[in-house]
């Protein structure tokens, strides 16, 4: 049997761009290519915090007109500490 790979197409029918999958994984699925070199994998980090704290943090996330996930929310909020501080990453 001959496999050939069909383009990879949005909703709409049109060619997918960007993160084009590049190779087929072993069991025959296909995977996104690897990542640039120099490029920084993400680093998990738990955080404890009281569930006062968090609610606190949810009520912001879902007061935002654009919704964003709480772990961006987050995210933004360390940087915004950092620049405060002269630290910015």
């Amino acid at each position: 049997m001959i496999l050939t790979r069909r383009p990879i197409t949005t909703r709409a029918g049109t060619p997918r761009s960007g993160g084009e999958r590049t190779a087929l994984h072993p069991a025959g699925s296909p995977v996104l290519s690897e990542q640039p070199k120099g490029a920084e994998k993400p680093i998990p980090v738990l955080v404890r915090m009281s569930p006062d704290l968090l609610r606190h943090i949810d009520r912001a996330v879902r007061s935002r007109r654009i919704k964003i996930p709480r772990q961006t929310w987050i995210l933004e909020a360390i940087v915004e500490q950092l620049e405060r501080e002269g630290a910015a990453a």
